[in-house]
C-alpha cells in the first residue's frame, strides 16, 4: 500500500511536470507565433504607410506643377491678348523648359 501511494504521488508529479513543460512549450510557441504575426502586420502597415506617403507627395507635386503650368499658360494668354503680334506657340516655347 505504501508503494502504491509513492507510485501514485510519483505519477502525479510526473504528470504535473509534463503538463507544465507542455504549457511552457505551448506558451513559447504562441509567443513566437504572435511575434511573427506582429512582424508581418508591422511590415504591411509600414509598406502601406510608405505607399500612402509616396502617393500623397506625388499628388501634391503633380498638383503644384499643374498649377504652375496653368498659371504660365494664363499669363501667356493674357500677354498674347495684349500683344497679338507674338504667337502663343512662340511664347510657350520660350517660357517652358
Amino acid at each position: 500500500m505504501f508503494k502504491k501511494a509513492i507510485q501514485n504521488s510519483t505519477d502525479e508529479i510526473v504528470e504535473k511536470v509534463t503538463a507544465a513543460i507542455d504549457a511552457k512549450v505551448t506558451a513559447k510557441e504562441m509567443d513566437e507565433a504572435v511575434d511573427k504575426i506582429a512582424d508581418k502586420v508591422s511590415e504591411k502597415v509600414a509598406a502601406k504607410v510608405t505607399d500612402e506617403v509616396i502617393k500623397k507627395v506625388t499628388d501634391q507635386v503633380t498638383k503644384q506643377v499643374s498649377d504652375q503650368i496653368a498659371n504660365q499658360v494664363l499669363e501667356l494668354l493674357s500677354k498674347a491678348a495684349k500683344n497679338p503680334g507674338d504667337t502663343l506657340i512662340n511664347k510657350l516655347g520660350k517660357r517652358l523648359p
